[in-house]
């Protein structure tokens, strides 16, 4: 089963890789180059996870990408859907220190992989395996019955 994949990431070549391994995988895909477009469609569309670079543009002519923009919209991801409604793969830079997945795990992101995708000591594929099954265990009906 095929999920809406929320990609948010804004260098291209990496955000088509990614597209396409989703896409081979099943799953539907949109991609936010930015924080104004990331916002946007938040507000637009309806996904099932996302994988979200960090360190981005605020906007389109924006020339100085930051860690400090992933993390904003981490928080405005987070203060509309829990952990479990909209799960959310941080995807951080190997130059970034291991700080910055401890504070995206504290700021409720749900796992984080480390790019280039090649180093990271857990594979992407391993990685969207993992959060596709807990989309389908946040999705599964309780089966706990009144007494």
């Amino acid at each position: 089963m095929g999920y809406r994949a929320f990609v948010i990431e804004d260098d291209h070549a990496l955000a088509d890789v990614l597209r396409r391994r989703l896409i081979r995988a099943g799953h539907s895909v949109t991609i936010a180059k930015h924080q104004r477009e990331a916002y946007r469609l938040l507000d637009e569309q309806q996904f099932d996870f996302v994988l979200l670079d960090l360190r981005l543009p605020t906007h389109k002519n924006d020339m100085d990408p930051n860690t400090e923009v992933g993390f904003a919209i981490l928080d405005h991801i987070r203060k509309r859907f829990s952990q479990d409604e909209l799960p959310v793969i941080v995807m951080k830079a190997y130059e970034e220190t291991s700080q910055t997945a401890v504070r995206a795990l504290k700021a409720s992101a749900n796992d984080y992989i480390q790019k280039p995708f090649e180093d990271s000591p857990v594979s992407l594929d391993d990685k969207l395996a993992g959060i596709t099954r807990h989309i389908a265990a946040a999705k599964k009906p309780s089966t706990t019955t009144a007494a």
